[in-house]
C-alpha cells in the first residue's frame, strides 16, 4: 500500500513519478517508501492551494489547472511550511475549461461554459 488517505481525489503519473491531489487542493508526489501501517511516509507536498482543482502529469511534467482557468507547471520544488514556491503560470486564460497533457505536451480547451469547480471535475470524470 502507498497511501490510506480518504481525502485523495485524484492521481496522475507521466510513467515515472506518482502524484496525487487531496479534495484540499494540496498536491503530493510519491517517494518510494510504502506504508508501514497506518503511516504513509512517501510523499512529498508540492502545494497547497485550495483553488486547484486537476492535476495532469506527462512527460516528466506535472500540471494543475485552478477554478480560475490558470494553468501552473511544477518546478519539482516542495513546500516549506505554507510556501510552497515550486510552480510557474502557463497560462491565465479564464475560459480553460479542459486540460489534457500526452505525448511531452499539453492541450487546453477553452470553453464558454460555467467556471470549472471539484465537484464538477469529478462528476463528469465518473
Amino acid at each position: 500500500m502507498l497511501d490510506n488517505n480518504a481525502a485523495t481525489s485524484s492521481i496522475a503519473t507521466d510513467g515515472i513519478q506518482l502524484y496525487q491531489k487531496h479534495s484540499s487542493g494540496r498536491i503530493w508526489r510519491y517517494t518510494g517508501p510504502p506504508c508501514s501501517g497506518a503511516s504513509c511516509p512517501g510523499w512529498q507536498l508540492l502545494d497547497n492551494n485550495p483553488a486547484s482543482i486537476a492535476i495532469y502529469a506527462d512527460g516528466g511534467q506535472l500540471y494543475q489547472m485552478h477554478n480560475s482557468g490558470r494553468v501552473w507547471r511544477s518546478t519539482g520544488a516542495t513546500c516549506s511550511g505554507a510556501s510552497c514556491p515550486g510552480w510557474q503560470m502557463v497560462d491565465n486564460n479564464p475560459a480553460t475549461g479542459r486540460v489534457a497533457a500526452g505525448g511531452g505536451r499539453l492541450y487546453q480547451l477553452h470553453t464558454l461554459r460555467a467556471p470549472m469547480t471539484r465537484a464538477r471535475v469529478c462528476f463528469e470524470c465518473k
